[in-house]
């Protein structure tokens, strides 16, 4: 049973009531003067100071004569899927564009909330001519709910505060190009003993020049929470139980040597050092004593070497890749080694069309039940298109992993206020090795050096897979991971509205002996809006319907709705209000079948020092 209330409110639920009224009344003042309103010519970020945008100057070679008609195959699979961004337009309930759009909210809800966009900024954040920065800030949320676990009976309303301190750090120099963004979160429940927790997200990447123009040291990693037993919206408004929280942690280092033989060729040689884990509470399949969820980890050792083309073979592309990698750890990844080496060529066929083959072999071994051997031939055929400057589609089909399966990965401007991003990939993986499989989104430049283009090259990593869904359990199996996303993002003077579709399936592959595995899928859409009423503060509106099934968890569906209002009142000083409501109906095997419907009401403010 819920303990009783407190008679009189606490002042921190004062302090809501009061930074609400100022939001009302700075609103109100605003629409009677007319100031602050943007002009027509654009438009200030949301979380940005008045005094003007930060910009990222983009680094890349812009002399060079054939930019426009050189073509790079042989990027990472998972180029589309990086950490800041799991979602193929970023966290789309913030209703920001794309690349504006905030990772964590620091609060007790699913990561990536509805509300404030209180994150890391764009980009790197520094203005051009700066080296580095160093931004440390505060959070501060109080967050209400009349249905804490979102259940259909025994409901209890709560009050959660959470306290969130962050460091940003980003440093673009010669030696050194990066950033960190840490945000540790504590979550205090009034009225519900035993939910107090601290959970740790934090996502970074760096490239140290150690030698120029040869030796290099990639550094990259992050860490994050999700549920272990699934059933929450993508974009998060339901609060989660402590003994369903996952946390999970992952970093890799990869030390490289990178020699270029004038424009004939390029050869790189290193070695990637990885950790990951997840841990969290056992987990079971519901009405039996089957876990499905324990906590596990890994260190992985890879050697590999990279041999390819230069531009002085014109229109053809040629590229021989060789890695070899080796796992240690708990669960399918006990003693598993995965190896591949493979040959690829290129043929511009005009400036913004080119077609490619792939030949090779692969030979994977997992732990588990059953053990799983993969050895034979891997290929694939594609096609990379370039429509503009500001667009790519690369789109494939072939063999990996041991099974024939398409990729595809587009990137479409649609006129300078139109963006559309697509992306689909089906790869073996496991829960804790995602989170690795994300860190690498980058590749060479058109000569074969890194970072001429902005992004962090991390040539040792396997970007097979991507990050987790909330709408789907956690497991601890080998699973054959199929995932489609798609979206549309439209910017207006004033207003960015983004529709995205999404889905993703799992197939069972191979437990281990501490825990089953079983399959699931799940479809979402939503659509989302932002508005922005100043200079200083931006409306937004969200809603999202979405189903989920499982041979473990039976079926639901989930929808939810929300409101927010995103206010800078200084520089330093930001702030949000928002309102969500939610209802989840998860069928017949859990939480006794039936829907519910939780309403959560959310104060967050934010100093930056």
């Amino acid at each position: 049973m819920s303990r009783p209330r407190p008679s009189a409110p606490p002042p921190m639920r004062a302090a809501v009531l009061a930074l609400a009224c100022a939001f009302a009344g700075s609103a109100a003042a605003q629409e009677t003067t007319g100031s602050g309103l943007a002009s027509d010519t654009g438009a200030e970020r949301p979380g940005e100071a008045t005094s003007g945008e930060t910009t990222v100057p983009d680094v890349t070679d812009l002399t060079r004569p054939d930019r426009p008609t050189t073509f790079d195959p042989f990027s990472p699979r998972g180029a589309a899927d990086t950490f800041f961004g799991a979602s193929p337009v970023g966290r789309l309930g913030s209703g920001l564009a794309p690349d504006e759009a905030g990772l964590f909210v620091g609060s007790p809800v699913q990561p990536g909330g509805l509300g404030a966009p209180l994150g890391p900024p764009a980009g790197l954040g520094l203005a051009p001519g700066q080296a580095y920065t160093v931004r440390p800030s505060v959070g501060l949320q109080q967050l209400y709910t009349d249905n804490l676990f979102n259940t259909r009976n025994n409901k209890r309303d709560e009050f959660i505060t959470t306290i969130t301190p962050s460091i940003y750090a980003a440093a673009d120099t010669e030696r050194l190009r990066g950033s960190l963004a840490y945000l540790p979160t504590f979550a205090h429940y009034a009225n519900t003993s035993g939910q107090d927790r601290l959970d740790h997200r934090f996502a970074g990447s760096a490239l140290a020049t150690l030698l120029p123009g040869s030796f290099y040291l990639s550094l990259s990693g992050s860490a994050d929470t999700r549920t272990a037993t699934g059933g929450f919206t993508p974009e998060g408004t339901t609060v989660v139980d402590r003994r369903n929280n996952v946390q999970t942690f992952n970093v890799q280092a990869s030390p490289y040597y990178v020699q270029r033989f004038g424009g004939w060729a390029t050869a790189i040689v290193g070695y990637a050092y990885g950790h990951g884990s997840t841990s969290g509470n056992d987990a079971f399949v519901p009405g039996t004593q089957q876990r499905f969820f324990t906590s596990q980890s890994y260190n992985s050792n890879q050697l590999f070497g990279v041999l390819r083309s230069g531009e002085n073979l014109g229109r053809v592309a040629l590229e021989g890749r060789a890695s070899g990698t080796t796992y240690e750890g708990t669960g399918v990844l006990d003693g598993a080694h995965r190896s591949e080496t493979s040959v690829q060529a290129l043929y511009a066929i005009t400036r913004n069309i080119a077609g490619f083959v792939e030949g090779g072999y692969e030979n994977q071994k997992y732990a588990g039940t059953p053990r799983v051997e993969i050895s034979g031939p891997i290929w694939s055929v594609g096609a990379r298109l370039r429509p503009n400057e500001d667009s790519l589609v690369i789109a494939r089909y072939g063999r990996r992993d041991g099974y024939n399966s398409a990729a595809l990965e587009a990137q479409v401007s649609i006129g300078p206020r139109t963006r559309l991003v697509a992306t689909y990939q089906d790869r073996l993986t496991t829960s804790t090795r995602r989170g690795n499989d994300l860190l690498s989104s980058a590749s060479l430049d058109e000569s074969g050096y890194p970072l001429s283009r902005g992004n962090v090259f991390s040539p040792g990593a396997d970007s097979s897979s991507f990050s987790g869904n909330p709408f789907l359990a956690t497991q601890g199996g080998l699973l054959r991971v199929k995932r489609a996303a798609a979206a549309i993002s439209r910017s207006f003077t004033r207003d960015v509205v983004t529709l995205s579709v999404f889905r993703e399936e799992q197939l069972p592959v191979a437990s281990t002996p501490e825990s089953t595995v079983f399959s699931q899928k799940a479809t979402s859409g939503s659509l989302a809006w932002s508005h922005q009423l100043t200079q200083e503060m931006t409306a937004i509106g969200y809603v999202q319907y979405g189903t989920y099934s499982s041979s473990g968890f039976g079926s639901g569906n989930n929808a939810t709705a929300s409101a927010s209002l995103v206010r800078r009142f200084t520089p330093q000083l930001s702030g949000s209000v928002q309102y969500a409501i939610s209802r989840r109906d998860s069928g017949d095997r859990f939480s006794n079948g039936g829907a519910s419907i939780q309403n959560l009401v959310l104060v967050s403010l934010r100093q930056d020092f």
